[in-house]
């Protein structure tokens, strides 16, 4: 997520990645972590929550794939250092260095 579009990392404030690891993972602040290890499988399907809150510029991330119950990527995250003094998150951007990705059926609360 982030306020306006953008192009690059550094812009995101709320990021959920696929890290080359072959784990999900979550910024928080300046690093990238996660509350528990989540492996990833390339070709299926995941759905991810982030509860968002702007004025404490954090977020909260959970991830879901298939049947399985949903994990907790990272709690009360802080936003990236860079976009640590945003007001809005108006942006869903995806960003992809390798493989392809797709974003679809995006629900706003």
């Amino acid at each position: 997520l982030s306020s306006g579009a953008t192009a690059d990392y550094g812009g995101l404030a709320a990021i959920v990645r696929f890290n080359n690891a072959g784990r999900i993972d979550a910024r928080n602040g300046g690093v990238y972590t996660t509350a528990a290890v989540i492996p990833y499988v390339a070709g299926l399907t995941y759905h991810f929550r982030l509860v968002v809150n702007i004025p404490a510029r954090s977020y909260s991330a959970y991830v879901k794939q298939g049947v399985n119950a949903e994990q907790l990527i990272g709690g009360n995250y802080s936003f990236r250092t860079e976009q640590a003094a945003v007001s809005a998150l108006n942006n869903l951007g995806l960003i992809s260095s390798t493989g392809s990705q797709s974003i679809c059926g995006v629900v706003v609360k």
